[in-house]
């Protein structure tokens, strides 16, 4: 085989490489991140939790966002679900069980391409985190944007309630 030949193989095959990345086949990517984090990473028992929630535009236009979403400042956002689990892996009961039901609504808000969004919601409003332990929290949204995409989950956190 010349030069050429071997070149241009290794071209092909790297292409293809990149192309298909492991886990992404015949998926579309997410058009929003949600990331949060705590203010505290230990609280005492029967105090607020407080929580930053970063949405992300991570498209090249605007996309709808819930009507909830970072309207409820200090509150809880009925526009998320809210994932709360012990240390044993346990889903915590919610305060509220209507979390994450904004899907069918109309959507009035939007965000634009590359625009962030930030709010401080009190997870310990949404779901019962009132004994001593550790928990893990995660919150998703369902994509207003395409339902058939599913949701969009943050980043799990993991806040420490002492006595």
């Amino acid at each position: 085989m010349n030069m050429i030949n071997v070149l241009l193989l290794w071209g092909v095959g790297c292409f293809i490489a990149s192309a298909t990345q492991p886990g992404t086949e015949g998926k579309n990517p997410q058009p929003f991140s949600i990331e949060i984090t705590a203010t505290k990473s230990e609280v005492k028992v029967h105090s607020e939790i407080p929580l930053r929630i970063r949405l992300a535009n991570l498209t090249n236009h605007p996309i709808r966002i819930n009507p909830g979403v970072l309207m409820m400042e200090g509150g809880i956002d009925p526009g998320f679900s809210y994932d709360c689990r012990d240390e044993s892996g346990r889903v915590v009961p919610k305060d509220y069980p209507v979390m994450g039901s904004l899907g069918d609504h109309p959507v009035l808000a939007s965000l634009n391409s590359g625009d962030v969004k930030e709010q401080i919601i009190r997870v310990d409003r949404a779901c019962d985190l009132n004994r001593a332990g550790k928990y893990t929290i995660q919150l998703s949204m369902v994509d207003p944007n395409d339902p058939k995409h599913g949701s969009v989950k943050s980043n799990k956190l993991t806040v420490t309630v002492i006595q």
